[in-house]
């Protein structure tokens, strides 16, 4: 023991007291936070800020929640590619969870097209080519959550996954 010690004592000396970080709680995860990290995604996705329409129709999903959290734990947690899987398992849960918010459908229908045609060819290729700013953009959605901005969290979100997957097509918005 008194070896381990002194061993301990030395590699303080040359690298410094272990001084472990104290991880920043995330905020609870609520239908606000929730509402405001879709709305995001959506505005990161087709530029369209439907938070207001987001806010009153969304009136706490709870797989939307599960999703979020994974997705905010996985971020925690540094494995980029599960968070990444987890946005588009959030993105493919839009339509059942959403479907009191008329108003931002035409939105939703052009993520969700989207979404189901991504290939795993691009995806692994796009995660090997854009690496860093993906990592980046993850670690955004973690910071931005915590700081409680959840809107801009999703937008970090759809940021990482454009990288991924390529953009949405704006004209299936348009009516």
């Amino acid at each position: 023991m008194d070896s381990g010690r002194a061993a301990a004592d030395a590699l303080m000396q040359v690298a410094g007291p272990v001084n472990p970080s104290k991880g920043a709680m995330l905020p609870p995860i609520t239908p606000k936070s929730v509402a405001g990290f879709v709305a995001g995604l959506v505005d990161g996705f087709v530029e369209e800020n439907k938070l207001d329409e987001i806010e009153k129709c969304f009136d706490g999903a709870a797989p939307l929640e599960s999703d979020l959290a994974k997705i905010l734990a996985d971020a925690k947690a540094q494995d980029w590619s599960a968070a990444v899987e987890d946005v588009m398992a959030l993105v493919q849960a839009f339509p059942a969870e959403l479907a009191t918010c008329k108003s931002v459908t035409p939105e939703i229908t052009a993520i969700v097209t989207w979404a189901t045609a991504i290939n795993k060819a691009t995806v692994e290729k796009n995660l090997l080519l854009h690496h860093a700013k993906i990592e980046a953009d993850v670690k955004e959605v973690e910071a931005d959550y915590t700081a409680g901005k959840f809107m801009d969290s999703g937008k970090a979100a759809a940021d990482a996954l454009i990288l991924v997957a390529g953009p949405v097509n704006p004209t299936l918005v348009l009516q």
